[in-house]
């Protein structure tokens, strides 16, 4: 699957803390286009993670591995949305049969995110309470939302270098090593407007843990600013 290139936008400078406002503007844009579509889009990968995360003890890990296909499908899905009228679900699965190792990239990406994750789950809370979140043993489970909150939040530094790389994982035939060099030069490229998206995101990720509800509202918006974000500067 291609992407669309748009014309680069007509602003002074790309690399500007108002560039995540233009991001987040184009993603509302999108969004108002579908948003019931675009809610039930965000709602399927954690539909789907909850389901796999009931299987006792290799729920978690597993998940880690199988959701990212889901959360491939959607991307695919979101690009075709807005590259026309069409979220065309039958041509993006048929795109991502057909690049396995994009897929097997994709999931790896999300694997290192978890990892980190794990990593401040034992400085948080120690190895024991890393490997019962490793495991879904809830009943041996004793963080805090606070400490929670921090645990996700651990998974930010992986996910943030790797925001522009993603799509062009998920949505072209590159080269996976390609994608992500070019994912880092756009970063460094961008680095004011990533900085307020990466604090919006820490700031997300403490809604989630504190009030579930307003975050899963805020969500189907936010999830769509990473898109927005890599068409933006691609195309510059």
């Amino acid at each position: 699957m291609t992407t669309l290139v748009q014309p680069a936008l007509d602003t002074p400078q790309t690399n500007h803390w108002k560039r995540f406002g233009h991001w987040s503007g184009e993603a509302w844009r999108l969004f108002r286009r579908a948003p019931l579509r675009f809610v039930l889009l965000a709602a399927l990968p954690l539909f789907v993670e909850a389901i796999i995360q009931a299987v006792p003890r290799v729920g978690i890990v597993l998940s880690k591995c199988l959701v990212p296909v889901v959360g491939m499908w959607v991307l695919c899905m979101i690009d075709a949305k807005a590259r026309g009228d069409r979220f065309a679900p039958g041509a993006a699965l048929r795109a991502i049969a057909e690049r396995p190792l994009h897929v097997v990239a994709y999931a790896a990406i999300a694997l290192v995110v978890f990892a980190f994750q794990l990593g401040a789950a034992a400085i948080v809370g120690g190895v024991d309470q890393a490997i019962a979140l490793a495991t879904g043993n809830v009943a041996e489970l004793h963080f805090s939302r606070r400490e929670f909150a921090l645990i996700l939040a651990g998974g930010a530094l992986p996910a943030v270098l790797t925001m522009f790389a993603v799509p062009r994982i998920a949505l072209t035939n590159d080269r996976v090593v390609d994608a992500l060099g070019e994912g880092l030069a756009f970063l460094l490229r961008n680095g004011k407007p990533v900085a307020v998206y990466t604090l919006c995101t820490l700031e997300l990720t403490a809604l989630m843990v504190a009030q579930p509800l307003v975050a899963i509202v805020v969500l189907p918006w936010f999830s769509l600013i990473a898109y927005t974000a890599w068409r933006d500067v691609a195309a510059a």
